[in-house]
């Protein structure tokens, strides 16, 4: 048996990377509506400094997902499974209700 706290552990940190996956698409957005619509060059740099962040919090929260569960494997994948599939389905809702 798991114990509850390795699975609320599992997937608080799948939820952290998914966000902060989710703000890489955001960066991804806003670089393309200032800098490419606009023609902001000079936000480029901020908006790649910025954008540096999430990258770096992905690596650290995976590296720390790996070592926290180190001996429950198959629980980081079905953990993982479960917050993508719940926060892809929150991203298509919130997809259709802003979306024209």
């Amino acid at each position: 048996t798991t114990p509850g706290s390795v699975l609320l552990l599992g997937a608080v940190f799948s939820l952290g990377t998914y966000l902060f996956l989710a703000s890489l698409a955001i960066f991804t957005v806003f670089f393309h509506s200032n800098v490419i619509n606009n023609g902001s060059w000079i936000v480029a740099p901020l908006l790649m400094m910025l954008a540096a962040v999430p990258v770096f919090g992905i690596l650290v929260f995976e590296y720390a997902y790996i070592r926290a569960l180190a001996g429950f494997r198959y629980l980081r994948g079905s953990a993982a499974r479960r917050v993508q599939a719940i926060a892809g389905l929150l991203t298509l809702l919130v997809l259709t209700m802003v979306h024209p």
